[in-house]
């Protein structure tokens, strides 16, 4: 059985809208890049910070 996906037309990324001296770029296309690489980072330090908190909080609740 083969299935058949129908997904909507994407947007042309390659279109800028000149006016005047500026260029406007439309909504879509405002944000194509990279986020920065400390991203990872980030949220691995904030993933171990969550872990030694819940650890801490369980030595000083749960252990006698």
């Amino acid at each position: 059985m083969v299935v058949v996906v129908k997904t909507p037309e994407q947007p042309d990324y390659g279109s800028e809208i000149k006016s005047g001296d500026k260029l406007v770029e439309p909504a879509p296309n405002a944000r194509q890049g990279v986020t920065g690489h400390n991203v990872r980072t980030v949220l691995l330090v904030s993933v171990v910070g969550l872990i030694l908190l819940y650890a801490i909080v369980y030595l000083l609740f749960f252990t006698g």
